[in-house]
């Protein structure tokens, strides 16, 4: 469950708590993935799920803590929220690069055991940090501490687009334009030290958070459409060996263990993909 894999003996075994919460992930994934799934199956997954005997020790013996009712309001408040957007701000368009960094130098992450931290730019975490100030941008209030305004998201939008062309003209292959998780922000070449790669999940949240820009900035259509059409188009190819990029074997989003057949990038896959479809109608 943890690296992505949600095999058929964790399903049928329903009296273990793997089942549990494979059934509620499927179920979820289902509901948000743009998958055509019927809602009644959809029903179907929760209600086994729930159905299913689990001890009460396993519930409780794990990192969650369950409340015994809903919160009576947010677990943060108006100011914590706002330093934590205001963090996830500086983190946005590094130095005018386009780039986004995983952890800048006053948040540094596990500095003793990676070299030079994570300051770098991930794909996928690039990808979906520029999809969530799309989002977040949208919900009145939500941004108006910062004073974040249409034109800055619009901004920072025109340097990701300027950035993921970058990477496509450094790119010596197409394994590095598109299978590489981590690159150097200053240079904007991949990082020549040694990583778990390719990591494939990145080309299509980059293509879904490319359309959604495209979509919002009709007059900038063009220039995203373009640029996520290339990921589209390199999930679709292949070697002509193992088949397609979507079957090709990727690191898993821990970046620890290799498979051709997680469900976390099968679900972004499929998602990109469907609204490719739909876009280019």
């Amino acid at each position: 469950f943890r690296h992505g894999h949600c095999s058929r003996e964790d399903i049928v075994a329903a009296n273990k708590l793997p089942s549990v919460r494979c059934l509620l992930l499927l179920a979820i994934v289902a509901s948000i993935s743009g998958a055509s799934v019927p809602h009644a199956a959809i029903m179907k997954l929760f209600l086994l799920a729930s159905s299913l005997t689990v001890p009460a020790s396993a519930l409780f013996d794990n990192c969650f803590v369950l409340l015994k009712e809903p919160l009576s309001e947010g677990p943060f408040s108006s100011d914590e929220v706002s330093r934590l957007l205001a963090h996830f701000k500086s983190n946005l368009n590094v130095n005018g690069t386009g780039a986004v960094i995983a952890s800048p130098g006053e948040v540094p992450a596990l500095p003793p055991s990676v070299v030079g931290g994570y300051r770098y730019h991930w794909m996928r975490d690039g990808a979906l940090s520029i999809a969530t100030l799309e989002r977040l941008a949208t919900v009145e209030g939500v941004l108006g501490s910062l004073s974040v305004s249409e034109e800055y998201v619009s901004g920072v939008l025109d340097s990701y687009a300027g950035w993921v062309s970058k990477v496509h003209a450094s790119a010596s292959t197409s394994d590095e334009a598109f299978g590489e998780p981590k690159w150097v922000i200053d240079e904007g070449v991949p990082y020549p030290g040694g990583w778990c790669r390719p990591q494939t999940d990145g080309p299509p949240l980059r293509a879904r958070s490319l359309m959604s820009a495209a979509k919002r900035w009709p007059e900038k259509r063009d220039l995203f459409w373009k640029l996520a059409r290339m990921d589209l188009d390199w999930l679709a190819q292949g070697d002509g060996k193992t088949g397609t990029n979507i079957e090709r074997v990727s690191c898993d989003l821990w970046e620890e263990t290799q498979d051709g057949n997680f469900l976390w990038n099968r679900v972004v896959m499929r998602a990109a993909l469907l609204e490719g479809i739909d876009f280019a109608q």
